[in-house]
């Protein structure tokens, strides 16, 4: 279960803490750069007309449709090199790169929504039907693999299976294969007869083969049934192995992405979704002022940032070289054929290796702050924190589903939907591209909904952290002054404002983080270096000092000064959040999710019944409604 919450944390919710600012650097849940923006929990104000609250929701499922298009989009097998040549447009020489293994991933995935000679519509439906058999054998393995996280946390020595037998786990596996339809089966079956039938002389030839045959011998001395040490030491044997379990490995990243994968395709078919509730002022409360619409908006954000750092002394000061180094940081993922200009005290950019820069990962855009251009709109800060989270761009809100394929699980037994062939998306015909997975509603306070004025993560930096103290939290009984209330007003003006997105820039490049501990939510920050920490918080007090705070919202029109080196210092909290959709019982998806979350994220539980109104269904597969048992209950 640990290994599980962790991944699960990263995954999920560490991202939507983060929705948006622009690159801000409030703090949320320890995560260095957040920017899900909110209101302040002062009196009167969520009732005005300039301030309130404002309800997040977030479709889960959008990982699963994601993950899909990523892997296409990284298949060299069905977007072959012709294939990306004649749908960017030009050679690879022409482009500058010395061979298709180099080109950036933002360059293959505007590339592969493009329909240009050789590169078809029905070869990149070919390429996303492919994808997704690979991302179905990840997840029936993670369901494996997270079982066995759950149940053997101190028993997964190579030499040490625990009490869990070979039948046990077989159950799961095939329980896990019944939540896949007939055309699903076949297909995941027949990647793994191509795969290990020659192989093997036949041995496996289907998933129950191979959970009884290829995985017990994967790295033991001999096979004696399917066992958890088995799936915690998954040494591929031979190239097969690792192209049809899609990167598993030895290492801990091969197991997080299939467990990743388990639970991506679990939140799409059982319908579960994250409210977030923040009190950001209500006329924010919106994708388009919480989103970035077009990579010439980000573009355009990149020259503000810069001229403000470059314009302050205070934060232009450190050693020379800081201001390139702060250029390359914010402009990573960009084409090196774009120009940034506008810059002050130089005349252009270009983002090129020679000085620094960085068109990004070869395979995902988890490192990027520009991303592909039909990757648009975007949540700024998610990018930052979780490379599944960017799968889900472009960010739409509705009910409108994502496409699917012929055979998607609209047969599953019991379950509802609506789509059960082709379906088109809100802005593409791509299957598993462009789908509703966003949705805001204005609320008169997070409170009015159900939910609470503290943090997920509840003690201030400043706190000595101890379970008493975390109880104490939990039972309302932690004086207000010891705890993170949700931020201010005052201060989601700051992060809203170009001063604040630069300060937080400033302070990363400066090598100033903040953490904070899976067993005790006690924010800590990493300073990097005391010269790194003084620099940061002087940056921040100027930018601070020349912020105005709009006199209208009733709180002053100057920030108070603060020893931080960012934002208020991490001293509030961004946002309160639930768990909604699924199915319920201690056994149930939504209360899993739930309590994964709640071993890190100490606030977070199911969503209260008051919380319907606020939240949001998708039309997606499995949140197109509520059950008959009432919200928080899904459609699984």
């Amino acid at each position: 279960m640990k290994l599980y919450s962790k991944i699960i944390s990263t995954l999920v919710l560490t991202a939507t803490l983060s929705f948006a600012n622009c690159g801000g650097g409030k703090g949320s849940g320890g995560s260095d750069l957040n920017g899900l923006v909110v209101s302040n929990f002062v009196n009167g104000l969520v009732r005005s007309a300039v301030t309130g609250n404002c309800a997040i929701s977030l479709n889960l499922g959008t990982l699963y449709a994601g993950a899909i298009v990523s892997g296409a989009v990284n298949s060299t097998t069905n977007f072959t090199e012709a294939s990306y040549v004649s749908a960017s447009g030009s050679t690879l020489t022409a482009q500058g790169y010395q061979s298709y293994a180099v080109v950036p991933y933002n360059k293959k995935y505007d590339a592969f929504m493009n329909t240009t000679g050789v590169w078809t519509a029905a070869l990149r439906n070919t390429a996303l039907a492919s994808s997704k058999v690979s991302t179905d054998l990840g997840a029936l393995t993670g369901a494996v693999a997270a079982f066995c996280a759950a149940n053997l946390a101190t028993n997964l020595a190579l030499a040490a299976p625990g009490a869990v037998t070979s039948g046990t786990l077989q159950a799961v596996a095939n329980g896990a294969f019944a939540t896949f339809s007939a055309t699903e089966q076949a297909g995941i079956n027949a990647a793994i007869n191509a795969s290990f039938n020659t192989a093997t002389g036949g041995l496996v030839t289907t998933w129950e083969s191979y959970v009884t045959s290829a995985i017990p011998n994967v790295g033991l001395a001999n096979g004696s049934g399917a066992s958890c040490a088995s799936f915690a030491n998954m040494i591929p044997t031979a190239a097969s192995l690792n192209s049809v379990v899609n990167g598993v490995a030895t290492n801990a990243g091969g197991i997080t992405n299939i467990i990743s994968a388990y639970a991506a395709r679990t939140s799409w078919r059982s319908g579960i979704a994250i409210l977030a509730c923040s009190r950001i002022p209500r006329s924010n409360c919106s994708l388009p002022a919480l989103a970035t619409a077009t990579r010439a908006a980000d573009i355009t954000s990149v020259s503000t940032t810069y001229n403000t750092i470059q314009g302050t002394p205070e934060c232009a000061k450190p050693s020379q070289g800081t201001l390139q180094s702060i250029l390359n940081q914010i402009t990573v993922g960009l084409p090196r054929e774009i120009t940034v200009t506008n810059l002050n005290a130089r005349n252009s950019f270009l983002n090129v290796a020679d000085v620094g820069g960085s068109e990004g990962s070869t395979t995902s855009a988890a490192t990027n702050k520009i991303l592909a251009d039909r990757q648009y709109p975007k949540i700024a800060a998610l990018q930052n924190l979780s490379s599944s989270f960017v799968t889900a761009f472009p960010m739409n809100t509705g009910t409108t589903p994502y496409g699917v394929t012929t055979g998607s699980p609209s047969s599953i037994t019991g379950q509802a939907t609506t789509a059960s062939t082709a379906a088109t998306g809100p802005t593409s015909d791509i299957p598993w591209y462009g789908g509703s997975n966003i949705n805001f509603t204005t609320v008169e306070s997070c409170e009015s909904i159900g939910l609470t004025g503290i943090g997920p993560t509840p003690l201030r930096p400043t706190e000595q952290a101890a379970t008493t103290t975390l109880t104490a939290v939990q039972n309302g009984t932690l004086a207000l002054s010891r705890r993170r209330l949700l931020t201010p007003v005052n201060e989601i003006v700051y992060s809203f404002s170009s001063n604040g997105t630069a300060a937080s820039e400033y302070s990363l490049n400066r090598g100033v983080t903040y953490t904070s501990s899976t067993t005790d939510g006690l924010i800590t920050v990493n300073a990097g270096s005391f010269q790194g920490m003084n620099d940061s918080v002087a940056c921040n007090t100027s930018l601070r000092s020349k912020t105005a705070i709009p006199a209208q919202l009733g709180v002053g029109t100057k920030l108070p000064v603060l020893n931080t080196p960012r934002g208020d210092g991490d001293t509030t909290s961004l946002l309160t959040a639930c768990v909604y959709g699924g199915t319920a019982g201690a056994t149930g998806t939504r209360a899993v999710v739930a309590g994964i979350f709640a071993t890190t994220l100490f606030n977070i539980s199911e969503c209260p019944a008051a919380a319907q109104p606020a939240a949001s269904t998708f039309g997606e597969y499995g949140l197109s409604g509520f059950g008959a048992a009432g919200f928080p209950n899904g459609r699984d």
